[in-house]
């Protein structure tokens, strides 16, 4: 049913039916489609599809910035929703999951070399990365870049 990782990374930039793509491949799409300020979405998209074997998703989203009130909407947190409707993916930190801490570092060293911010959360974050995955006792990392 899902393409293997062979046929995904053939058909990064190629059309395909919408309704023959995986979630992965659209959240790649709109990752290639979106260029601003250092961020080159084509060239993020194409490395990442070049070392498809250290990394288990990725997706391109919006950090929310809580008030202390929990229960108001977070700032900014529907500019994505605001924007979609003039074709703009409007989303500024790209978030993979990788299942070692071995593939984290490597990932941090291709990611350095796409000018934005860079951030890894390790095993030394375990209980934050647990309560945001709603995980537990699993090897699950992430590294986050940012681009202003």
């Amino acid at each position: 049913m899902y393409p293997n990782r062979r046929e995904q990374l053939e058909r990064l930039g190629e059309s395909i039916a919408l309704t023959e793509a995986t979630s992965q491949e659209i959240q790649l799409e709109l990752l290639r489609r979106t260029s601003f300020n250092m961020l080159s979405g084509e060239r993020v998209a194409r490395d990442l599809m070049a070392h498809r074997d250290l990394w288990q998703s990725v997706i391109l989203d919006r950090m929310p910035i809580w008030s202390v009130n929990y229960a108001e909407l977070s700032l900014g947190w529907l500019v994505k929703l605001r924007d979609l409707a003039l074709n703009i993916w409007n989303a500024d930190t790209l978030i993979l999951l990788t299942d070692s801490e071995q593939k984290l570092h490597r990932l941090k060293e291709i990611a350095d070399g796409w000018n934005g911010e860079v951030h890894l959360y390790d095993e030394s974050k375990r209980a934050e990365l647990d309560r945001c995955l709603g995980t537990g006792r699993d090897s699950s990392v992430l590294l986050t870049v940012w681009w202003d």
